[in-house]
């Protein structure tokens, strides 16, 4: 019977246990040693050697890496050579080219001699390396610069967009801003010069569909872009119509159907509130607001005045939800969690419709995921990792913890003092648990904020 009961337990554990693998696997972070990087995944093990000094996040399964290059004066990464890794470990691209991207829509830009081209993710060339400039490809099509204009090629290399523009902005949802220089003006003040032009749009036929009038056009997104005139912003839609009149100071794009609006409430230009508007242009919640961010999950923060204590939580109707307004709010992105603070710093994790996850007497609260809270430093001067079940204290040397996966964080700890003339401490970065147990031993410079395999 006892067997019985352990094999049936083990079978109900068992897929548990390998999905917290399978995650802790299926998440990477990049590891910093002795000024050379690599990679590691959410067990610690080793994917990418840390012998390299450049490293991108992975996109469509690789990672762009780099070997011998270094930021100049400027702060520009350059020299050394570029290659990439699959998510295996594996040098899938040996490292062969003077500059590469991150792979988009199956293509990755890479340059050879001196002129870029577009290879495929078994290292073939598809388009030749023959432009001075060329962007990633974007909605199908790669903007490229030839004698100094601009145009677009498609996948098999043909220029389906000529090069006349003097910018193209990439394509999304069919359509791309250009830019039509038309001179150039000397800033009196600081003896600089400047490129004065208006903007248009057109789509991947070519076709103008917006004629260069605008001070500024954004990126399509949802079939709406911003416009910018004199100052002013409104909403062109993919026919070029205005959807939104450009009397606006401030538009932000779109976040779950409405978009924040800022203006000047009076002609000396003295009071300035933010509101949102829907799609069609319409304001629906007016402009009482000092401050204001986009919704998220059907919330927005927003600060009500300058008084210091006067941030809240609003629904799309524009209804307060916290009872009082608070010095600030933070917010943590997921399920509705907010970190609200109170004027002595002091404060807490609330989450809409539960209440407080945490208690509100903290002066620094870091989310690190899934329910998990870390507080610095407690009234006995450890530090604890918080949950709503559970305040699982951990040793004063941890100078920080942050978010990791799932249950483990990323941890560092003091690990040696300098013996040169100015006295500094030297930390590393490891991986522990919520108990604060280490599961990867505190060995690295730094590591990375972890993320998802792409």
């Amino acid at each position: 019977m006892k067997k019985y009961l352990f094999l049936l337990l083990c079978a109900y554990l068992l897929p548990t246990l390998l999905n917290a693998q399978d995650n802790m696997a299926s998440q990477y972070a990049n590891v910093f040693l002795e000024k050379k990087i690599g990679c590691i995944d959410g067990n610690g093990k080793i994917i990418i050697p840390i012998e390299y000094d450049l490293i991108y996040p992975y996109t469509e399964g690789l990672a762009v890496v780099n070997q011998g290059g270094d930021y100049d004066e400027n702060y520009y990464f350059v020299g050394g050579l570029y290659g990439y890794y699959d998510q295996n470990g594996k040098l899938a691209i040996p490292l062969s080219y003077e500059d590469a991207s991150n792979f988009s829509e199956g293509l990755a830009r890479v340059k050879k001699k001196g002129k870029f081209g577009f290879i495929n993710k078994q290292n073939q060339i598809i388009i030749p390396c023959q432009y001075e400039e060329v962007q990633s490809f974007s909605d199908g099509l790669a903007i490229v610069k030839i004698k100094e204009k601009y145009g677009a090629i498609d996948k098999t290399g043909k220029l389906v967009i000529p090069a006349v523009y003097d910018e193209i902005n990439d394509f999304n949802e069919g359509f791309a801003a250009i830019y039509h220089f038309q001179e150039m003006l000397v800033d009196e003040e600081y003896g600089s010069s400047y490129r004065k032009g208006k903007y248009g749009l057109i789509n991947k036929s070519n076709a103008l569909i917006v004629d260069t009038i605008y001070d500024f056009v954004g990126y399509f997104e949802e079939g709406k872009a911003t416009v910018r005139n004199e100052g002013k912003m409104g909403i062109l839609n993919g026919q070029g119509k205005l959807i939104v009149p450009i009397e606006f100071e401030e538009i932000s794009t779109f976040s779950e159907g409405l978009a924040i609006v800022g203006k000047y409430m009076d002609e000396n230009e003295l009071e300035y509130r933010y509101g949102f508007i829907n799609e069609k242009g319409e304001l629906l919640i007016d402009f009482k607001f000092t401050y204001a961010y986009e919704f998220n999950q059907g919330i927005a923060m927003v600060e009500r005045d300058h008084s210091g204590v006067s941030y809240n939580l609003i629904d799309k109707t524009g209804k307060y939800l916290l009872d009082k307004n608070y010095y600030d709010i933070s917010e943590l992105g997921e399920d509705s969690i907010y970190i609200l603070q109170n004027d002595d710093y002091l404060g807490g994790a609330y989450k809409i419709g539960t209440g407080n996850l945490t208690p509100t007497g903290y002066e620094d609260l870091n989310y690190l995921g899934n329910g998990f809270f870390y507080v610095e430093e407690t009234e006995n001067g450890d530090g604890a990792i918080i949950s709503k079940n559970q305040i699982a204290k951990v040793a004063s040397y941890f100078t920080n913890i942050e978010a990791g996966i799932d249950d483990h964080f990323v941890a560092e700890v003091i690990t040696d003092t300098s013996t040169e003339a100015e006295t500094y401490l030297i930390t590393k970065m490891g991986i522990i648990n919520s108990k604060g147990q280490w599961i990867v031993a505190p060995k690295y410079d730094s590591i990375s904020s972890f993320a998802p395999f792409k």
